[in-house]
């Protein structure tokens, strides 16, 4: 089950961003196939780390230099591991 994220929140600045990361629970929820289309000079990883964030499963991606977007991925596979991710990232040829 995989369908694009949609954006749910959008930050400016580094203190906003702080704040933003207080309401996010600590621990990762698993870990997603970074979808295509979201441009960000700094993604360089085939994954990233799902959080939760007000009953959401989110993932935070800086798009420029600081500004970073939030997107619900609860519609996407979740992984339980980052190799697990990593892996299907590789076997799926588009990503190619």
């Amino acid at each position: 089950m995989t369908t694009q994220p949609k954006q749910i929140k959008k930050i400016t600045g580094y203190a906003a961003d702080c704040r933003f990361w207080q309401d996010v629970s600590e621990k990762s929820a698993g870990y997603v196939i970074k979808p295509i289309g979201i441009p960000s000079p700094y993604a360089f990883s085939l994954t990233s780390i799902v959080y939760e964030y007000n009953g959401h499963k989110i993932i935070h991606i800086e798009t420029a230099h600081r500004t970073y977007n939030v997107f619900d991925v609860s519609g996407m596979t979740i992984y339980a591991t980052e190799e697990l991710a990593q892996d299907a990232a590789l076997a799926d040829r588009s990503r190619q």
